[in-house]
């Protein structure tokens, strides 16, 4: 997912694919203790205010980009290249700079999925997570409990089992503000099947597909369990 302007920004973190009342109970980290505090030497910044993005005389490119445009390179998205150093490394300072960074967010899920396979190329030899990914997301959502975060953090469950977690997570984002996005509802609905949950999960599938969502997997899955027999429209 490219860094776009704010106009768009909320629109396109829906891209990325696969709690109740008050607040979500984020899921603890036990892996290492969690540093909360959110004091940085350049930031914090908050990645959906738009002022974050505006030019000035000590950042030129807005602040955003004076952070990613170093050390959030394409490769370490693809995990097949660095920045300035290790990708565990340029990730933690955008993550410091920017705690709710959705690429960043995202990336921190997937290089701790990958560090935990058995098999790394040697790219991936001297890396080692400074915060656990949950830990990253613990310091997000304190830091600015946006809609979006709560999307990333659900895909981030979905991918290590938690699909009850997963679920509140996105529940939360619809409350939030995610109730027209269709990618929201999608995954919800993807997690719901997962829970055994075939009445909800079709509900929201018949929502992500009259917004418009393409894929048919999810359609395929209920049909197994002999649910949106109709096409959910």
């Amino acid at each position: 997912m490219k860094l776009v302007n704010y106009k768009q920004k909320k629109n396109k973190i829906a891209l990325i694919v696969l709690i109740a009342v008050n607040t979500l109970a984020v899921a603890t980290d036990t892996s290492a203790a969690c540093s909360l505090d959110l004091k940085n030497g350049y930031g914090p910044f908050d990645f959906y205010d738009s002022n974050s993005n505006l030019p000035t005389g000590a950042d030129p490119m807005g602040k955003i980009r004076r952070v990613t445009n170093v050390h959030l390179s394409k490769k370490m998205l693809l995990l097949t290249g660095r920045a300035t150093g290790t990708i565990s490394g340029d990730l933690d300072y955008t993550l410091r700079a920017i705690p709710n960074h959705p690429e960043g967010l995202n990336l921190a899920s997937r290089l701790e999925a990958r560090l935990r396979s058995p098999t790394k190329s040697s790219l991936f030899l001297y890396e080692k997570m400074k915060r656990s990914a949950n830990c990253y997301f613990e310091r997000a959502i304190k830091f600015a409990p946006y809609a979006e975060t709560y999307v990333i953090y659900g895909i981030h469950l979905h991918r290590n089992n938690k699909f009850q977690e997963a679920k509140e997570a996105y529940l939360k984002a619809i409350e939030l503000g995610q109730k027209n996005y269709a990618n929201t509802h999608y995954n919800l609905a993807l997690t719901l099947v997962k829970l055994e949950e075939y009445p909800l999960s079709e509900k929201h599938a018949k929502i992500a597909y009259k917004l418009g969502y393409p894929l048919k997997g999810l359609k395929r899955q209920l049909n197994k369990h002999g649910y949106c027999k109709s096409g959910c429209n």
